[in-house]
């Protein structure tokens, strides 16, 4: 079981609460940033708390298979170990994003996305332009030329051609 209390402690951050939504049996920890206009860190467990439904910060989540990985998350999260990188249209709708390492950048990108945005906890959001010159152009993606040179050489160690990108 997980509480906010113990939240609090692990992650030595002081603004921790809990919200139980009634009609679902949901609780809510959530993990409040210093400025209400920042993204707040969620996780969402089961009414005994001790099963985590799914960790979310801003628009992406993921599902942890245990607390302690949902902890341990949210720990590299407010230390500004992780931030989540969003990928956005040309109209700044959001396409899609990934947990990444302070400097950290996708290796694929949706074929529509147009710039980056950061997100680190307790932070403003940081826009990013994307350097294409980074990444191949494909039929429904951009992949980047690392990642396409170490898929096509693991195709060509197991005998099997490489895609058609």
């Amino acid at each position: 079981m997980l509480t906010a209390a113990e939240l609090r402690k692990h992650l030595g951050w002081p603004d921790v609460d809990k919200e139980v939504n009634v009609e679902s049996g949901l609780v809510y920890l959530n993990i409040r940033p210093t400025r209400p206009d920042l993204e707040p860190i969620s996780i969402c467990m089961d009414e005994g708390q001790s099963f985590i439904q799914q960790f979310g910060f801003g628009e992406w989540h993921y599902h942890p298979n245990e607390i302690a990985e949902a902890v341990e998350t949210a720990r590299l999260l407010v230390r500004g170990e992780r931030c989540v990188v969003e990928e956005r249209d040309a109209a700044g709708k959001y396409c899609g994003s990934l947990l990444h390492s302070p400097d950290g950048l996708p290796d694929t990108l949706v074929k529509k996305t147009a710039s980056l945005r950061r997100i680190f906890f307790n932070r403003e959001p940081i826009a990013e332009t994307i350097d294409f010159a980074r990444y191949y152009r494909c039929k429904h993606i951009w992949v980047s030329h690392e990642r396409k040179a170490e898929l096509e050489r693991r195709y060509r160690e197991i005998g099997m051609p490489a895609p058609e990108w």
